[in-house]
């Protein structure tokens, strides 16, 4: 499969800051989970059709990090930009790069599970990623 990338866009506004008017850094993670979910929808896909599909829980974090490069503010355009990076039995790797008036703003990575519950022990537990793989590159 040939590399997939994916671009999102957000408007910075003064919530999204803290007093000192620079992004709070955790918004730049759910930035992160919001361009992932948008990047299923363009597939049409969410987690609902995925439970529906798959019978998931849904598609969990199993790690995530980053690496700030330079503050942003209200008023800024980030685009955030998805690359689907690795996939083993159980995970997938997505990089994310945060750019903002042609500067790389953030770098940062999510490590992904296809998350289902066993019947029988009610445990939840990383499954199989393949299905969801499956469903991205048709």
């Amino acid at each position: 499969m040939t590399a997939v990338s994916f671009e999102y866009n957000i408007d910075v506004s003064w919530g999204d800051c803290d007093p000192a008017g620079i992004i709070y850094y955790p918004n730049y993670f759910n930035w992160f989970d919001a361009t992932f979910h948008a990047f299923l929808k363009s597939r049409n896909l969410d987690q609902r059709i995925l439970e529906q599909k798959l019978g998931t829980l849904g598609t969990g974090l199993i790690d995530v990090g980053a690496s700030f490069k330079a503050p942003i503010t209200y008023g800024d355009l980030l685009s955030i930009s998805l690359t689907l990076g690795s996939w083993s039995d159980k995970t997938l790797r997505l990089a994310y790069e945060g750019h903002c008036n042609g500067s790389t703003v953030i770098v940062g990575h999510e490590l992904r599970g296809l998350f289902m519950r066993d019947h029988n022990t009610g445990k939840i537990s990383a499954a199989s990623i393949k299905p969801l793989r499956a469903l991205i590159e048709a």
